[in-house]
């Protein structure tokens, strides 16, 4: 089954202040760590974004990456999620956020493998210790009417969705099996978080 790859790399950065995109962790920019591994478990990769605020071509620069844009322009993640499946090649499509430059692609592998062994799922989502992360989630590509129909309701929560699907989730006794550390779901938002992320110390905040 063809598999598809999905960051959400809006890039406003109003908590960070910035285009967090570029910022470099390790000398690698955040959105390039994280397209890495997304890239490194799927068959094709989109990044999701406002038509008016694509991300730097050198972020991206030999991953085969296809920018797809936001329908609503203040639609938030939840836009960049429908922009991505209704582009998606794949039936699976692995959805990340742009901001977590510590994701294991054996945790990414993971969902992908709960999601084909659960085809009666719309959505199967990492769970985290405040509850199942929506920008951490597998998505099957007949959710669409289910995105469009938030969007167009004037819904903006990516939790929103989880709950008209009633998505399966993955616990931490089982995906921190392929991560001990926990890191996978830790993201870089504000710039204490990327001071800290710097430093060494993943932020523990939530995406």
């Amino acid at each position: 089954m063809m598999t598809s790859g999905a960051i959400i790399a809006g890039g406003s950065g109003r908590r960070m202040g910035a285009d967090k995109r570029g910022l470099l962790i390790d000398d690698v920019p955040m959105l390039r760590r994280t397209a890495l591994a997304v890239r490194s478990v799927t068959d094709e990769l989109l990044v999701a974004c406002r038509r008016d605020a694509p991300p730097d071509p050198e972020i991206l620069a030999g991953l085969d990456a296809r920018l797809v844009f936001d329908r609503v322009e203040d639609g938030g993640p939840l836009a960049g999620v429908e922009a991505a499946l209704a582009a998606s090649g794949g039936e699976l499509v692995l959805v990340v956020a742009g901001d977590l430059p510590w994701v294991e692609p054996a945790v990414l592998r993971l969902l992908l493998d709960v999601a084909g062994e659960r085809p009666e799922a719309a959505a199967v989502a990492l769970g985290t210790e405040w509850g199942p992360e929506p920008l951490l989630a597998v998505y099957r590509r007949r959710s669409l009417p289910a995105v469009t129909r938030l969007l167009d309701a004037g819904t903006r929560r990516m939790t929103a969705l989880l709950e008209a699907l009633g998505s399966v989730e993955v616990g931490p006794e089982t995906w921190k099996r392929r991560d001990p550390g926990g890191r996978s779901a830790r993201n870089v938002n504000t710039p204490l978080d990327l001071d800290e992320a710097r430093a060494g110390e993943p932020p523990a905040t939530r995406s």
